[in-house]
């Protein structure tokens, strides 16, 4: 009986040391890139020409007022107070939606006004993300102020098209 109760603690012991030794060898896998091998990847500008052009406008009229932040999710700082397929579906609405710049309070964090750069829709799910995005932020109360990039403004012109008192 003694016998029996040593192979088995041995056996049981084995079995323990295999299974920690392959847990730590599986640990040690070299990393296996999830592209393939014919997928080539490029860093492009985060902001076009038009839009750094915008932005640089932009961090002049609002000075220290507000926090100035490109391409923003929408779903980042609107929170969807739903359940079942009603959160599902406005989810699936704004999921891929975001603005050109959100103009954040850097006490609150709040997102306070968003500027869009606004060209004429080449294509008609442009348009319709655009009237997303609009009924969205008059949902939550944040001014939507849209730019022309053709146009030029000087940073007063674009203080006072976003509100903003010059003196201030």
């Amino acid at each position: 009986m003694d016998t029996g109760f040593i192979l088995g603690a041995a056996l049981v012991i084995t079995l323990l040391l295999w299974w920690l030794a392959s847990g730590r060898a599986a640990s040690r896998k070299p990393f296996v890139s999830v592209l393939a091998e014919d997928v080539a990847l490029t860093a492009v500008p985060l902001l076009t020409d038009a839009h750094v052009l915008v932005y640089n406008l932009l961090r002049l009229a609002v000075r220290d007022r507000y926090l100035v932040f490109a391409h923003v999710p929408l779903w980042s700082f609107v929170l969807v107070d739903a359940t079942g397929s009603n959160r599902s579906r406005i989810f699936s609405q704004i999921a891929l939606k975001q603005v050109d710049f959100a103009l954040v309070h850097p006490g609150s964090r709040r997102v306070e006004q968003v500027v869009q750069i606004v060209e004429a829709p080449t294509l008609s799910h442009e348009a319709e993300r655009r009237r997303i995005v609009k009924a969205v932020l008059d949902a939550v109360g944040i001014p939507l102020r849209e730019v022309k990039p053709q146009q030029s403004y000087s940073v007063g012109e674009l203080s006072a098209h976003l509100g903003l008192d010059v003196d201030e």
